[in-house]
């Protein structure tokens, strides 16, 4: 047990550097307190030696005296006066043998040889030399010998040195060990200290300056500095303590510096989607819309949101599921190597018949209120995952170019139903002025023939009569089919709709079958551009009907990526022959001419694969 015990205390011992220090002070304290312990031990047990050596070098002294004095009382006469004399000395003698101090040395070296040697002395004097003397001193004595009586004092003498000897011996020993306790003190002293100091430095400094550097490092932002004290004392724990509160302080510093991070990341990123949406809502609200106004905002859409290049297309799924091609209204990409399209994909309905958003790439459809009016394709930089914010971002700005262009439509249809209602006002001042006058005209002129019938010029008259008759029915008859395309109601539905109700009036009006390949999809055309494109058509119907004897007629419009519009009728009939001057009161060319340089296309007359005559226009959709 006592082993076990024996090891818990070592080891409370090293967890406790109070304790360790406590132990040091208190060996330096026992030190200190041994050595003045056995300084007074010492000095006690040292005490009376000198007395006593005094008090014997003084019996020496009066053994001698005494001596002397018997020498005078033997060789002199015997008188009572010297007689006392030696009796004087023989008590101070006695008195001095006898003294407190002597006896209190037999009593504490009794056992020792300095105590055997005064039992001895005290013998000595009290069997032979005192009675001796007494003997010597009686008057009825016989004279003594000097001689016998120095024989003993020399032999009682050196009984009293050896004991002073042994005293003095005695002095020296203890005064030795004195000496020597004082060294191994001092010496136990020194190390204790030395090996306290050490202690202290090592246990207590060096840690201390470590936790110093430390806490001046952490109050910089350095966490990452470690304190190399180790142990299971007070400073080794607060060492420890503190390296694990600077790791806890570097972690909570480096995940503060995350969440400012992120929250820089967050602000950035939100700044820059407001950035993109101001962007997005200026733009789109600067009218007129065009091209380029979009291509900006796609340029926005990369440079602030991180995705991109892009296309902007405009098209819906039933447009696609017809295989009518999308209007690529705006795009980022660069042309692909070895041609001038930007878009990698086959056909439009891959967009927008399908799912085409993958790891690569990125497709919002452009929807409000349940109706598409496009796509809006993105290229997912390195194939990198998006984020919420980024699809959302994106989501709200299709929602915006969908308002817009829904705003857009609006306003066209607005400024449709404007033209509509001055067409409308046109077509009846017309009628009731210009058509009244002409059919006043016809009648005239038919009166006039009448007259002339009964005319000698008759043969003269009539080839004009005859003329002006052909040039009022023809002007009639314009005016007929112009009162007819101003009252064409393009507000009532899309131009698709007109062009197939304008095909079947002119079916009914004649044996020529009309027949409509209708591919613009989602291309817009501003009102004016369905204005002189439906009156081409009609020009162009009117020509064949008239002129073309024809069975089968078509008429094909069509739209690329670029919004190139193609618009061609043909048809089966004789073709264009040959003139050598152009017909009178014949002027659909010129204007469907005119109408063209309006449209900024170009208007071309050819044979046609059916084997009579194309008429093909070609123009830029404006937006």
């Amino acid at each position: 047990m006592k082993p076990i015990k024996l090891c818990a205390m070592i080891e409370i011992t090293k967890q406790s550097l109070l304790l360790q220090l406590g132990i040091a002070m208190t060996a330096i304290t026992l030190l200190a307190f041994s050595s003045m312990l056995s300084s007074v031990f010492i000095a006690e047990t040292l005490e009376g030696h000198a007395t006593a050596i005094n008090q014997a070098g003084a019996l020496r002294m009066h053994s001698y005296r005494i001596a002397s004095q018997l020498n005078l009382y033997i060789g002199q006469e015997r008188t009572l006066t010297v007689a006392l004399q030696v009796e004087q000395r023989m008590s101070e003698f006695s008195r001095r043998l006898f003294a407190p101090h002597l006896e209190w040395l037999l009593q504490r070296h009794s056992k020792l040889s300095v105590g055997h040697l005064y039992r001895q002395i005290i013998h000595h004097w009290q069997q032979q030399l005192e009675p001796m003397l007494k003997q010597a001193l009686q008057p009825a004595s016989a004279p003594m010998d000097a001689s016998d009586y120095l024989a003993q004092i020399d032999e009682y003498v050196t009984l009293i040195n050896t004991m002073v000897a042994e005293l003095e011996h005695n002095s020296e020993t203890q005064i030795r060990k004195l000496r020597l306790i004082q060294i191994i003190s001092l010496f136990l002293t020194v190390v204790v200290v030395i090996v306290s100091m050490v202690l202290l430095y090592r246990r207590v400094i060096i840690p201390l300056q470590q936790l110093l550097e430390a806490a001046k490092a952490s109050r910089q932002g350095h966490f990452d500095w470690q304190i190399d004290h180790r142990g299971d004392d007070e400073l080794g724990q607060l060492s420890s303590a503190f390296n694990l509160m600077a790791q806890d302080l570097a972690r909570m510093y480096d995940e503060l510096e995350i969440r400012v991070q992120q929250q820089t990341a967050n602000l950035e990123r939100s700044n820059r989607s407001l950035e993109l949406l101001y962007n997005t809502t200026r733009r789109l609200n600067q009218l007129p819309l065009t091209a380029e106004s979009y291509q900006s905002l796609l340029y926005d859409i990369e440079r602030l949101s991180g995705i991109g290049p892009g296309t902007l297309c405009l098209g819906d799924s039933k447009q696609q599921s017809q295989q009518q091609p999308a209007l690529r209204l705006a795009s980022t990409r660069p042309a692909l190597s070895g041609s001038k399209e930007p878009c990698p994909l086959p056909d439009c309905g891959h967009c927008f018949l399908t799912s085409a958003t993958d790891s690569a790439t990125l497709s919002i459809p452009i929807c409000d209120n349940g109706q598409q009016y496009g796509i809006l394709r993105l290229d997912i930089p390195h194939k990198e995952p998006l984020h919420d914010w980024q699809r959302k971002l994106l989501d709200t700005v299709a929602s915006h170019i969908a308002m817009a262009l829904q705003r857009q439509q609006q306003a066209a249809q607005g400024h449709i139903l404007a033209l509509m209602e001055e067409r409308s006002t046109i077509a009846r001042e017309l009628h009731d002025s210009l058509a009244q006058s002409l059919s006043y005209l016809k009648i005239q002129v038919a009166l006039l023939k009448r007259v002339f019938a009964q005319s000698e010029q008759n043969d003269k008259a009539q080839p004009i009569i005859a003329e002006l008759s052909d040039g009022l029915t023809s002007a009639y008859r314009q005016l007929r089919e112009l009162l007819t395309t101003f009252r064409l109601q393009l507000g009532d539905g899309d131009l698709k709709q007109i062009l197939q109700t304008t095909l079947a009036e002119f079916s009914r009006h004649s044996d020529t079958a009309m027949s409509l390949n209708y591919q613009l999809g989602g291309c817009p055309l501003k009102p004016n551009s369905e204005v002189h494109l439906v009156q081409i058509i009609r020009e162009a119907l009117s020509n064949i009907v008239h002129h073309a004897h024809a069975t089968q007629a078509c008429v094909t419009l069509n739209c690329d990526t670029d919004g190139i519009v193609t618009a061609t009728i043909e048809d089966d009939g004789i073709g264009i022959p040959p003139q050598s001057e152009p017909q009178r009161h014949h002027y659909g060319m010129t204007i469907m001419e005119e109408r063209a340089k309006q449209l900024q296309g170009v208007l071309q007359l050819q044979p046609s694969t059916m084997g009579g005559t194309c008429v093909k226009l070609r123009f830029k959709a404006a937006l």
